[in-house]
């Protein structure tokens, strides 16, 4: 009659099966590959290198039109001392 009439039976063995069929669903264990997504490899930056660090602060320089002499004031100079030490 329920499957006929497209009625949904609320008999107590009829919603225990449907609770039982949600529950094996629900209930798989999660992995660690399910919180993570794969980076391409262009997506990583380059490892470290004084070539690669020098270009950055060449584009740096040129893109927010800086004096030269930036590279020689204490400031920026204290700047790339604290960064060398987070290695």
């Amino acid at each position: 009659f329920c499957k006929q009439n497209d009625f949904e039976s609320m008999l107590p063995d009829d919603t225990k099966a449907r609770r039982m069929a949600l529950s094996a669903e629900t209930l798989r264990q999660t992995e660690v590959e399910d919180h993570f997504t794969k980076q391409k490899p262009e997506d990583k930056p380059p490892p470290y290198s004084d070539k690669f660090f020098e270009e950055a602060l060449i584009q740096w320089l040129i893109q927010t039109d800086q004096p030269i002499q930036a590279f020689e004031h204490p400031a920026f100079k204290k700047i790339i001392e604290i960064a060398a030490r987070a290695t």
